[in-house]
């Protein structure tokens, strides 16, 4: 078990990661990969990958993060997602939106 995990097993008695599906609705194993894609790659990356960013104060937000996310909502993008296409594997991706939230826009876009 990596040191990392070590820590989060001793203090939280956290021994991994998991993600859940559920499953009252989904008939087709086609609705299923639908529901799963492309949320279980960021699962993936959760529970595989360590940042060297991990190891500072929790609850907080610094550049290192920023990196990390631009990084990885790239790779999605531009890599896994051509992949799931040539699997023809069933995926969703988010359509852009807005809304106003006290006289402020809020838009669901990735930067």
């Amino acid at each position: 078990m990596p040191k990392c995990f070590q820590s989060l097993l001793l203090l939280y008695g956290i021994a991994g990661i998991q993600a859940e599906l559920w499953t009252e609705v989904v008939r087709k194993p086609e609705h299923a990969e639908y529901m799963l894609f492309p949320r279980l790659l960021a699962v993936a990356e959760r529970a595989w990958h360590h940042a060297a960013w991990e190891d500072g104060p929790p609850d907080v937000t610094s550049e290192a993060q920023e990196v990390d996310w631009a990084s990885f909502a790239a790779l999605v993008g531009y890599q896994e997602l051509r992949r799931l296409d040539v699997m023809d594997v069933q995926y969703r991706v988010s359509p852009p939106g807005a809304r106003f939230i006290h006289l402020i826009i809020n838009i669901n876009l990735f930067q």
